[in-house]
């Protein structure tokens, strides 16, 4: 292995017994005549080298760095179950093609956001992968079409390129299961107006059907600061407490992840309600979630799929619009 020096494309190429022009487009993931077996070949041979591509010199003379951004729309989008394993995913697929990648939590304003985003272009990223809706969104998506840079995006407002997850379809899932078990009366713990907007079809379904129920914004609930990754636990449990302090007597209790369900489960268990009457209903379908004693019922959060609309998208050749219809899992 070459150290302490840099290691240049003409060492590597050496090393592999290859032309110069060959390696290179396969290090930049161009189209060449080689093998896959040869391609692999080469790539983890670079790899083993340190090679590094000259950025600055591809940004200076205007050519693509091939180096995507991953950006999470704030700190706690970062400590989701889901949107690790999604990052972890898109990272190992698009190094399997030879693209760099940058993994950025972004800010509170969007004037922070804003210069993160100039920051990154002027590092030479190509393209941007963006989860969730980030503060300033739509001036955000502006500057990075305005840059002419491609993107593309997991649930975000504004975006033209967007991925979606049908949570309106979940939530009328859950109502149907909700009239099937024959509860009277149910309770929405939501986050959010993203999540809220999507409570009120399903609970007119409800309505419809003669089963009450009513809606609690984690937002109304007093509570302490506390640290971002376990943020979703406390949300639930805070917001189920204050529920609870209100006199409420739902039976089922539908919260917009597993983690809040889990948090809201430990609520109603010091209050001594957590009795085999009850149904909770969540959502991704996470590790914590499958091997709860209590069981939460859940939604799929369809990795693979996503993966791969996304990957499609950034090399073009996805529709500008993908819903995904989550699996409804249905555990008690």
């Amino acid at each position: 292995m070459i150290k302490n020096r840099k290691v240049t494309l003409k060492q590597v190429a050496a090393a592999a017994n290859l032309a110069v022009p060959t390696v290179s487009q396969i290090l930049n993931g161009r189209r060449n005549y080689c093998s896959g077996e040869q391609i692999a070949r080469v790539r983890k041979l670079a790899d083993e080298m340190g090679y590094q591509p000259n950025i600055g010199y591809k940004i200076m003379v205007g050519e693509k760095t091939r180096t995507v951004a991953i950006l999470f729309s704030q700190e706690r989008t970062y400590h989701t179950e889901e949107n690790r394993n999604l990052t972890i995913r898109l990272i190992s697929e698009l190094e399997k093609t030879g693209e760099s990648v940058y993994a950025v939590t972004m800010g509170n304003s969007r004037e922070e956001n804003q210069q993160r985003i100039r920051d990154l272009i002027n590092r030479g990223c190509s393209a941007f992968v963006v989860l969730g809706s980030p503060v300033g969104e739509e001036s955000l998506i502006r500057l990075i079409e305005d840059n002419g840079i491609d993107y593309v995006s997991a649930n975000n407002e504004y975006s033209r390129n967007d991925l979606r997850l049908d949570h309106n379809a979940v939530f009328l899932k859950y109502a149907e299961d909700i009239l099937k078990y024959g509860a009277r009366r149910a309770a929405y713990i939501m986050v959010d107006k993203y999540f809220q907007m999507y409570c009120a079809e399903s609970a007119a379904f409800l309505k419809e059907n003669g089963t009450e129920s009513i809606l609690y914004s984690i937002e109304d609930c007093d509570r302490q600061p506390f640290d971002c990754s376990d943020l979703v636990f406390e949300q639930g449990y805070h917001a189920v407490n204050h529920a609870l302090a209100q006199g409420e007597k739902a039976e089922c209790w539908i919260f917009a992840n597993d983690y809040r369900a889990l948090g809201g489960m430990k609520a109603l268990q010091e209050h001594g309600r957590l009795e085999k009457s009850i149904r909770l209903y969540g959502m991704n379908n996470t590790r914590a979630g499958r091997f709860s004693i209590f069981p939460i019922n859940t939604s799929d959060v369809m990795l693979e799929e996503q993966v791969s609309w996304l990957l499609q998208h950034l090399k073009n050749t996805a529709p500008e619009h993908k819903i995904l219809i989550p699996e409804i899992l249905i555990r008690s």
